[in-house]
């Protein structure tokens, strides 16, 4: 071990050629860059949408552990959540701690669920929601839409009332 000057803090601790920082804390503020927003943009590793860090040989998303650094550990079950809807953003003042449905609603609030053609569940093309809204007006039954459609009257119903899509 030698003793090694931190570049984030200038603190000295015992280290390996390997670390230049001496703490998750000053790892993360070596990883970032501050945008307009106050977010701290993650700029290292990243897998998908997420930052990637590797720390004490264990590798773990950027959000998460900059949430354990700075607010302490994540309770089993629970997400660590964006206030500013940015993956890559590491501001521990800007996550929060959720349930998977908790986050998922949050998403809904926003509006940042993928809606119509986007969703990758969608049945029908925007092009044929237009059809079975225009054809219900016309005064179609929905006995009949559900032939022509091949789908359940509820699901009809959720379209053609715009409560889907």
């Amino acid at each position: 071990m030698t003793k090694i000057i931190c570049r984030i803090c200038s603190n000295v601790f015992n280290g390996n050629n390997f670390s230049k920082v001496c703490s998750l804390k000053c790892r993360i503020h070596d990883g970032i860059i501050k945008d307009d927003n106050g977010c701290w943009m993650w700029i290292k590793g990243q897998s998908g949408d997420y930052g990637k860090i590797i720390w004490k040989g264990k590798t773990s998303t950027a959000h998460r552990a900059s949430y354990r650094a700075f607010k302490g550990e994540i309770p089993e079950g629970l997400n660590v959540c964006h206030k500013c809807d940015k993956p890559l953003c590491v501001n521990p003042d800007h996550l929060w701690l959720g349930t998977q449905k908790e986050n998922r609603q949050d998403a809904v609030n926003k509006n940042r669920t993928p809606k119509g053609t986007k969703n990758h569940f969608h049945k029908f093309t925007d092009k044929q929601v237009e059809e079975m809204i225009k054809l219900k007006k016309e005064g179609f039954s929905y006995s009949r839409l559900t032939r022509i459609f091949n789908c359940s009257t509820v699901y009809l119903w959720l379209i053609t009332t715009r409560k889907l899509r």
